[in-house]
Parts: structure tokens; C-alpha cells; sequence
């Protein structure tokens, strides 16, 4: 029967998946919410694709599920974005084009070498300071952007 499990005959199959812009779209809304602490998926304004594909960030180390520090229980659809996603944004970290996964682990794999950045895989990209240094409320004063990669 090929590559089918011997106990329910279901098909054994590995899936290939791409760090694509609207997911690195998606990556940057999560990192917009989290200063704030863990982000509820509904709450960042997603489409329906990015939603459903928020948690294969994780393939890449990007974000993790969110736990409550006290009981570590998961946070149901909650996602917090770890450094490795703080220096992607940042354009400091490189990562696979693609992630190979069989049931949701990521597999080694040698065509998951190449390495992208943020700004090979979102085009026109711009880190947020260069866009919240260009940003103005009308009628108001000028002043020095504050607004920074870091979490506080």
C-alpha cells in the first residue's frame, strides 16, 4: 500500500511549508500587539489564511504559544513573539526558505538550507523606525520617534 500507516491505513505524508510575505505580514502584526503582552490571534485584524497559518511561525522559532506563568497552562489562541521573531523583524536573522513537517514536527532537510531574510521575502519592507521616522500627526509638533523592535 506504500506509504500508509500499517494500523489505520492513513497516507504517511511530510508537508513542505514557505516563510511567505503574508505570513511574515502576519509576524509583524503579532510583534505590533505584543508589547502589550500575549496576542489573542483574533485581535490582530488577520485574514482568514494568515490566521490559519499564525502558528507555522513556530516552524521557524518566530513565535511560540502563549502559557500563564503561574499554572504554564496554554493560553488558548494566544501567541507571544520570541527574540528569534524580534531579530527577524529587526533584519539581524536569517531563516530557511522553507520547513519540511510530519505532524506538525519540523524535519531536517537539505532544500530547507537556502536562507532569506525579511527583506528577500517582503518586498518593500521597512524596519519600523525608518517608517515611524517619516510618520507625522497632523497638527502636531515635531518630535523624535520612539518607536522601537524592543519589548519592554
Amino acid at each position: 500500500m506504500g506509504n500508509c500507516c500499517p494500523t489505520c491505513n492513513q497516507k504517511i505524508l511530510e508537508h513542505k511549508h514557505k516563510l511567505s510575505a503574508p505570513l511574515v505580514q502576519a509576524l509583524f502584526s503579532v510583534w505590533a500587539h505584543a508589547r502589550r503582552g500575549p496576542v489573542k490571534v483574533k485581535a490582530l485584524g488577520l485574514d482568514h489564511p494568515q490566521q490559519a497559518n499564525l502558528q507555522k511561525l513556530g516552524y521557524w522559532n518566530l513565535v511560540e504559544k502563549s502559557h500563564d506563568q503561574k499554572t504554564m497552562l496554554r493560553i488558548g489562541g494566544c501567541w507571544n513573539l520570541t527574540e528569534d521573531g524580534v531579530e527577524f523583524l529587526k533584519g539581524k536573522l536569517r531563516v530557511p526558505s522553507y520547513r519540511w513537517t510530519y505532524q506538525a514536527d519540523v524535519l531536517p532537510r537539505k532544500d530547507s538550507e537556502h536562507m532569506r531574510d525579511i527583506f528577500e521575502i517582503w518586498d518593500g519592507y521597512e524596519l519600523p523606525e525608518e517608517w515611524a521616522a517619516r510618520a507625522h500627526v497632523h497638527g502636531a509638533p515635531e518630535v523624535e520617534p520612539q518607536l522601537s523592535l524592543e519589548m519592554s
